[in-house]
């Protein structure tokens, strides 16, 4: 499924991995985070080096783990970080 241009993947079964505990890597997930901090409603955790071309960040759910797959260059490089932490129901109310 896509949200937003964003494939998307809900997993019942999925072991949630816990907040980020390394330091980020650079100061464009330095960013990145502190976007997610201040606009997620619930408990994510981003992952930036597992693919060379993709971010994974899942959310928290009481009965599973959504995990958002996004473009590094497109999240990276452009106003689609906005679309990501704006839209859906992992979102703050404004």
């Amino acid at each position: 499924m896509d949200y937003f241009g964003f494939p998307i993947q809900f997993d019942e079964t999925a072991t949630w991995a816990g907040p980020n505990k390394q330091l980020p890597e650079n100061f464009a997930e330095e960013m990145l985070r502190r976007e997610l901090d201040a606009r997620m409603s619930r408990a994510w955790h981003i992952n930036v080096s597992a693919d060379p071309n993709l971010i994974y960040v899942d959310v928290k759910f009481d009965n599973g783990v959504l995990r958002v797959y996004a473009s590094r260059k497109r999240i990276f490089s452009s106003r689609q970080r906005a679309d990501l932490l704006l839209a859906g129901p992992w979102a703050r109310p404004y």
